[in-house]
Parts: structure tokens; C-alpha cells; sequence
């Protein structure tokens, strides 16, 4: 059991990681671009629920805070009727996404998408 100042200490990693989360958003879409790497929709789902996972943890965030943060994102698209199909997707990249992280840690920005893309979305291409 958690205390209240612990889960009140939660509730503020989980508000800074969000806030991290809308720029995070806009560098997704500039690296998404025609002339580079050309992502699809479905794509881009993929490769934004790990990018994002991937790129709090390795700034330091704890991996249960972009855990608690992508939950919270689920339960919101979830309320909103945006999607509940690909949900348990979206949680299984999410937890890529934090694996990586812990593996790239402190890369830039850059690496961290380079290396999502080449590894995880550039392979399932056909040929």
C-alpha cells in the first residue's frame, strides 16, 4: 500500500511526463516526414506508443510512471470512444517502448527514433 504522499509524488511525475508528452507528440510527426522515413498511419501508431515509452525512460522518468501515464492514455481514448481495438496493441508497444528506453538511455532523441525505426517498424516493410 502506497502512502498519500507517495501516490501524490506519483500524480506529479505522471503530470511532467504528460506535459513531455505533447512536445514528444510534435518531434513524432517532423520525423515522420515523405522524403525520410514515410510511416504509414498504422505505422506511426506503432512506432509513437514505443518512440514515447522509449524516449520518458530514457530522460529518467520511472518505468512505472510512463507505465501509470500510457494506462491513463488508454483509459482516455477509451472514455473518448477514439479506440478500444488496438488497446492491448498500444500497451504491448508501450512496454516495448520502456524496454528500449532503459537500453538507450540518455541517447539523443534522434537515436532513440532512428533506432525504434530501423528495429521495429523498417523490418515488417514488404519488400
Amino acid at each position: 500500500m502506497i502512502t498519500a504522499k507517495e501516490f501524490m509524488e506519483e500524480i506529479k511525475r505522471i503530470k511532467n511526463a504528460f506535459g513531455e508528452y505533447g512536445r514528444i507528440k510534435y518531434e513524432l510527426n517532423r520525423y515522420n516526414r515523405a522524403d525520410t522515413v514515410n510511416m504509414s498511419p498504422n505505422e506511426m501508431n506503432t512506432f509513437a506508443h514505443i518512440a514515447t515509452s522509449a524516449y520518458l525512460v530514457s530522460r529518467g522518468y520511472p518505468e512505472a510512471t510512463v507505465e501509470n501515464l500510457g494506462n491513463l492514455k488508454e483509459i482516455y481514448d477509451t472514455v473518448r470512444k477514439l479506440s478500444t481495438s488496438d488497446s492491448w496493441l498500444d500497451q504491448i508497444n508501450n512496454h516495448t517502448g520502456r524496454e528500449v528506453g532503459k537500453r538507450l538511455r540518455y541517447k539523443s532523441q534522434k537515436e532513440i527514433f532512428d533506432y525504434i525505426f530501423k528495429n521495429f517498424i523498417e523490418p515488417k516493410r514488404k519488400k
